[in-house]
């Protein structure tokens, strides 16, 4: 996918947060990762301020290095 994520952090909790520029790109990457990954992660898009991307239940296998 050719797209422009800004930031891109492991959180303590296991977690992964995806910063983008706009709404539309998170939305984009939301559903690619619904539709490729649903039965083992779950998104929750921000709904204030900068488009946000926050993903839970990330296995311990899965490091940003291979994201």
């Amino acid at each position: 996918m050719k797209i422009g994520i800004g930031t891109f952090k492991s959180l303590k909790n296991g977690n992964v947060l995806i910063e983008a520029d706009s709404k539309e790109v998170i939305e984009l990457l939301n559903t690619q990762i619904r539709d490729n990954c649903g039965e083992h992660v779950e998104g929750n898009v921000h709904k204030r301020r900068d488009p946000k991307l926050i993903v839970y239940n990330i296995p311990d296998a899965v490091t940003p290095e291979n994201a």
